[in-house]
């Protein structure tokens, strides 16, 4: 009786640990993936607007000096 539960217990733990293997896998994958996304987004625009600062700071330096 003993071996009998343990197989069938088995069996079902097995099948719950793939039930929930599977399923937040992808749920976090996508977390991850979005947020790296985010992170970099929010870098470009942040270096695009400081590289633009900077242009515009020297072209109005050059114009005000002549």
């Amino acid at each position: 009786m003993d071996t009998r539960n343990a197989k069938t217990s088995n069996i079902k733990l097995q099948t719950s640990d793939k039930l929930q293997a599977s399923t937040p896998k992808t749920k976090s994958s996508y977390g991850i993936w979005s947020l790296e996304f985010e992170v970099f987004l929010n870098f470009e625009i942040w270096s695009l607007m400081f590289i633009s600062n900077i242009l515009l700071t020297s072209a109005a330096t050059v114009l005000k000096h002549g």
